[in-house]
């Protein structure tokens, strides 16, 4: 009897994490984003990170960074050079496999660049979504990452969560 209660708990267990629940976290009353049920807030990724998330377990991250639009940016950067050197200094720091093209998009009416990543990182091979989006007075730096093997099972689930981004 104690092997069925054992194999219930562990089924239980499993099926908790792979849940397609998500949670709707705000932000400073800056911005909301809806994140899987199974990722755990963190302080331990990045410093100036507003939004750390992860779970270690299934290798999954997220982060999201805002950087004030001041007058040298709105005046004498767009966006498409700002997210290129974004985009430019981080691949500087890996060890590059491959890397799409910049892609322009848009996330509920507000301006996006965004490429996808393939590279190594401290010996660990990762597949990366990172974003920038131009909002009203930021512009928002998220980050969603997990090894290359499990590329094929996070993707969608990286992109319905910066697609969920909204500022507020």
């Amino acid at each position: 009897m104690k092997v069925i209660y054992f194999i219930i708990s562990i089924f239980i267990f499993l099926s908790c994490q792979y849940s397609n629940e998500t949670n709707t976290v705000e932000i400073k009353n800056k911005y909301s984003i809806d994140l899987p049920a199974f990722l755990n807030s963190t302080r331990d990724l990045h410093p100036y990170a507003s939004l750390q998330y992860q779970n270690r377990m299934q290798e999954f991250y997220v982060i999201v960074i805002d950087d004030i639009i001041d007058d040298n940016y709105s005046e004498n950067i767009s966006i498409d050079e700002f997210s290129k050197g974004l985009f430019d200094d981080f691949i500087s720091q890996i060890r590059l496999i491959n890397k799409s093209e910049i892609i322009k998009d848009k996330i509920n009416g507000k301006e996006v660049r965004k490429i996808e990543i393939n590279g190594n990182i401290d010996g660990n091979n990762a597949f990366i979504l990172i974003l920038l989006i131009e909002g009203d007075d930021d512009y928002y730096n998220i980050m969603t990452w997990t090894l290359k093997n499990n590329k094929q099972k996070y993707k969608s689930t990286m992109y319905e969560i910066v697609n969920s981004f909204n500022e507020l």
